[in-house]
Parts: C-alpha cells; structure tokens; sequence
C-alpha cells in the first residue's frame, strides 16, 4: 500500500523486537513538503529512518536520508523537507521487543 501524505497525520502502532526486527511504511509525495516522522511510545531503544526510491526501482537499496538514533525510550523524530518521490519509513529495532506509535505527516511548501 502506497499512503500519500498530506498536512493531516497519518498514525500507526506496531511492534518490533527478537521476532520481527524491522517494519516498513511507503509513502509518496506529490510535490516538495516539510514533512515529519515521530516515533513515541518506546519500551526499549527503536530507531527510524527515511529511505528514498532514488533509483525508482520500488525496492530500498542502500538510500537512507534521514536517520534519528536517540537512546534508550527517547521518542525519535525527523523533520525534513522532502522533494515529490516515493519514500519508506523504517522503524527498526536496537534493542529488545518495544511497541512503538509512529506519526507522519507532509505539509506542501507552496511554490
């Protein structure tokens, strides 16, 4: 599923640990937006980044752009500006089994 993100915050809750190490969500935007990624609700250490399909081969090779890798429970975000393309959000884990609440959200820069 391809979300497409607009200025209202799309909100997911999910789980990574021993058993399922990383999660990933594919989102795409039309045009450049300030977009930001929120990564809360942590019992252990979880981290994120923003990968861009740069290559446009709809797989994730090896194009992170973004990563936040705070410690222990710290909530994790990035804000960025982001030009229109296909991009992921992996969460993944550091360290034990966490359920996490991740939010995103692009708010288009007008031209």
């Amino acid at each position: 599923m391809i979300l497409v993100l607009s200025a209202v915050p799309l909100s997911f809750s999910d789980f990574v640990g021993n058993a399922d190490s990383d999660d990933f969500y594919r989102f795409s935007l039309n045009t450049e937006s300030n977009s930001n990624v929120l990564l809360n609700g942590l019992s252990t250490d979880a981290d994120i980044e923003v990968i861009q399909d740069s290559n446009n081969n709809g797989e994730i090779d090896d194009e992170v752009i973004e990563s936040s890798v705070s410690s222990d429970t710290t909530e994790e975000s990035i804000s960025a500006i982001l030009a229109a393309g296909t991009y992921y959000i992996r969460v993944l884990q550091f360290e034990g089994d966490t359920n996490y609440n991740l939010t995103l959200s692009a708010t288009p820069i007008p031209t």
